[in-house]
């Protein structure tokens, strides 16, 4: 199987938080399920990982709320949790992660303006600035991801 970048990340990320909240999580890599990334085994949590590789350039993590004019990302996510991963550089192995309880979020951003963006400005998004994406999520931490020891599946 081959793996990208946003695979390993989301890997990476949830058996970090299976370590820190001592339990197993589930990760259907490949595109296997679309509804969640990750799954505990004992609270049935549903995490979401996104990967943003611009917002320390912008200052920003990107929100999708919808594509093609139909809920998406945040809107449309059945998990209770979204961390999104922001790369210290663009070539950097340590990234900051913003863990968020899925109901804060939709509540923080709820009247925010929307631009759009992606391919063919199909998407809108929110800008959420950084510095209030620290303030309110529920956690911050930053990870060094080995990618060398992955190559073999790429």
């Amino acid at each position: 199987m081959k793996l990208g970048c946003a695979d390993i990340v989301s890997m990476e990320i949830l058996e970090y938080v299976g370590h820190r909240e001592h339990e197993l999580i589930h990760v259907p890599v490949g595109g296997i399920c679309k509804e969640y990334d990750g799954i505990s085994q004992k609270t049935n949590t549903l995490y979401e990982i996104k990967l943003d590789s611009k917002a320390m350039n912008t200052g920003n993590l990107a929100i999708e709320i919808a594509c093609n004019g139909k809920p998406s990302g945040i809107t449309a996510t059945t998990s209770q949790v979204w961390i999104t991963a922001v790369p210290k550089t663009i070539n950097s192995s340590t990234i900051i992660c913003y863990e968020f309880f899925v109901s804060y979020l939709r509540t923080a951003i709820r009247g925010m303006h929307a631009i759009k963006a992606g391919d063919g400005k199909r998407s809108e998004i929110i800008l959420l600035p950084l510095s209030l994406a620290s303030r309110i999520a529920n956690s911050v931490y930053p990870m060094t991801i080995n990618f060398d020891s992955y190559k073999k599946y790429w």
